[in-house]
């Protein structure tokens, strides 16, 4: 486990090679991308141009260059908890996958990773018509939810898609070699929108595993944290219990799928470090928005 941390911290450090097409964010790159999400309470705002917003990265306003929205393909990681501590959820999650998968479209992708003692990719990122969920998901075990996030979040996406990782997990973490502070670290070097929808928790006792004490970690306010900075969400076990894992997912993807990508190159800022980022519409003052915090430059 600590060789596949140490293996992932190395592929975060590296440099980002030079990509061809729009060049998105990175570490070598100039150019910033930001989803935004905007809403007339619960109706999507859809027909903003670049005019219509206004951009600040580190108090500075900058000048939005263009904006996209809706015709750029997603690539989709939901990780699902089948360890012990979900496992009354398990069999309705095995079903939810497969009537998740029938809400992308064509140029859609989709990739399953599931949270036990270990982090399982059970389906690599593959095109929505070639998508097949298999019939059985192995459960039990701890739980190593911070690091199966942490890897969702990490995965580099081709710069003409967008990436949304959505997590239905209890947030309870027994197994995991990085902390929810780490996480949130994470999140905000991440490309990804992340959205948590936080499932009902089982009760009864949890198994120690015999190489570690046993331990229980649940800091629902870095994992809200980590969630904002990306500019998604934590959805409670309230809001779970209303609705099915499907129609959840079909609510945050939609939302991500008519949200807008603004453009912009920074000018007058620092280049490395921490930038937060603001976005307003100024003209449509009572609109709710939603976009990521900010982004490390360096």
């Amino acid at each position: 486990m600590l060789a596949v941390v140490c293996a992932l911290v190395i592929v975060m450090s590296a440099p980002a090679p030079a990509r061809q097409g729009r060049p998105a964010f990175r570490a070598e790159t100039t150019t910033v991308s930001v989803n935004v999400s905007v809403r007339d309470g619960n109706r999507p705002v859809t027909g903003l141009t670049a005019d219509d917003f206004q951009l600040l990265d580190s108090g500075i306003v900058q000048r939005v260059g263009d904006v996209a929205v809706e015709s750029i393909p997603i690539d989709v990681t939901l990780v699902v908890d089948t360890s012990n501590s979900a496992r009354a959820e398990f069999e309705r999650f095995r079903k939810d996958t497969k009537r998740i998968a029938g809400f992308l479209r064509e140029q859609d992708r989709l990739r399953l990773m599931t949270i036990d003692t270990y982090v399982h990719e059970l389906l690599p990122m593959k095109a929505s018509r070639e998508v097949t969920i298999p019939e059985s998901i192995g459960a039990g075990g701890m739980t190593s939810a911070y690091d199966a996030v942490a890897a969702a979040l990490i995965t580099r996406v081709d710069l003409d898609r967008r990436h949304l990782v959505v997590a239905m997990t209890d947030a309870w973490d027994t197994m995991s070699v990085l902390d929810a502070e780490t996480l949130r670290d994470v999140a905000s070097r991440s490309e990804a929108v992340l959205h948590v929808a936080l499932t009902n928790e089982t009760s009864g006792e949890y198994n120690p595993f015999p190489m570690r004490s046993l331990y229980h970690d649940r800091d629902l306010n870095a994992l809200r944290d980590a969630t904002l900075r990306t500019g998604g969400d934590l959805h409670d076990a309230g809001f779970f219990a209303a609705a099915d894992a499907v129609d959840i997912f079909r609510k945050v993807f939609e939302d991500f799928r008519v949200s807008y990508v603004l453009h912009y190159s920074p000018t007058g800022v620092q280049r490395n470090g921490w930038h937060p980022l603001k976005v307003t519409v100024p003209k449509f003052p009572k609109y709710s928005l939603r976009s990521r915090q900010g982004y490390f430059g360096g």
